[in-house]
C-alpha cells in the first residue's frame, strides 16, 4: 500500500468511529442535535473548509428535519 492508500484507509476509519460515536450519542441525546454533530464531524474529517462546514450541516438536518417531522410524520424525539 502506499501512502495515499494509508491517508484514505485511516480517513475511512474516523468515518467509522465517527459512525460509532453518533449511534452511542444518539442514545443518549435526540436525533436532530446528534444528527448534527455527526454531519458535522464528517465534515471536517473530509477536510471542508469551515465555512462550508457549518452551512452544510445546518442544511441538512433541516432536510432531515422536513423529511422526517414534517412530510413522514416521525417523531424524532425532539424535546
Amino acid at each position: 500500500m502506499n501512502e495515499v492508500q494509508y491517508r484514505n484507509l485511516y480517513q475511512m476509519l474516523e468515518v467509522l468511529v465517527a459512525l460509532a460515536g453518533f449511534l452511542i450519542i444518539w442514545r443518549f441525546i435526540p436525533f436532530l442535535p446528534a444528527a448534527m454533530l455527526y454531519v458535522f464531524v464528517l465534515s471536517r474529517i473530509l477536510k471542508q473548509p469551515m465555512k462550508y462546514s457549518i452551512p452544510y450541516t445546518i442544511i441538512v438536518v433541516v432536510v432531515l428535519y422536513l423529511i422526517f417531522s414534517v412530510a413522514f410524520r416521525v417523531k424524532l424525539n425532539i424535546y
